[in-house]
């Protein structure tokens, strides 16, 4: 069933979160033992290994090739899957940052890009604690001409403000991270930035902060992008 988030500039994009979604349904497929260990299959295709003492003990019973595994569910199939999922994705994202950010267009068009959610995308100051925000907030706010951008930078050029740590008495910020039209990459300055006038966090929050949906299949979704920029970038050198 298709939603449409609306996006901070209030853009419609639709989204089909089932396809997103990890299911809640805790019936699996066994597919094997080994071990003494049930090997499981969830309804999203997800396989996770679990000992079958553990499922005697919590008087769970076996049915064939299927099992309920009731409360233990949200521990194998949610919990450890969603952390897993996300340093997949860290990894992922971390090996091709450039490339993404030189497609900010692709992220903007298409839900399940606009909500990805890398570990870089965290800001936050002493005393008032840290929030996170999506990359398609970020790449939005870069586009809306309004976002934090510096000329130039300890030599560095064309610089956008990704992410920053600050402390909100003295307005000084000790930690940056940069996006750097100029050289393609992202640059890090862990020292107060000089010679500029430094960013706000409570600005910053403001431009970036977006938190109405969440997907859950983040791994998934940034493949599916960067598969797309390849495509994209393929035909280029063809035509």
């Amino acid at each position: 069933m298709l939603t449409n988030i609306k996006t901070k500039a209030g853009k419609l994009l639709p989204i089909d979160f089932s396809h997103w979604k990890v299911d809640e349904d805790s019936t699996c497929k066994i597919l094997d033992e080994i071990d003494g260990n049930l090997v499981l299959e969830n309804k999203s295709g997800h396989v996770a290994s679990i000992c079958k003492h553990l499922i005697q003990d919590n008087l769970i019973r076996i049915t064939k090739d299927y099992i309920d595994i009731k409360g233990l569910y949200h521990h194998y199939f949610i919990t450890n899957y969603l952390a897993n999922d996300k340093n997949k994705m860290n990894r992922l994202f971390e090996n091709h940052a450039g490339l993404i950010f030189q497609h900010r267009d692709l992220v903007l068009n298409k839900a399940e890009y606009y909500l990805l959610n890398p570990g870089i995308l965290s800001s936050g100051g002493m005393y008032i604690g840290g929030f996170k925000y999506s990359l398609g907030s970020l790449f939005e706010s870069i586009e809306s001409g309004n976002h934090y951008y510096f000329d130039e930078i300890d030599g560095h050029k064309e610089l956008y403000l990704v992410s920053m740590a600050s402390s909100p008495l003295s307005g000084s910020v000790f930690k940056a991270l940069f996006w750097s039209d100029n050289e393609k990459q992202l640059l890090r300055l862990e020292k107060n930035l000089s010679g500029v006038k430094s960013p706000s966090i409570g600005v910053f929050h403001k431009m970036v902060a977006f938190s109405s949906f969440t997907i859950d299949e983040q791994t998934k979704a940034l493949q599916q992008l960067i598969n797309e920029i390849n495509d994209r970038n393929n035909i280029s050198a063809l035509e």
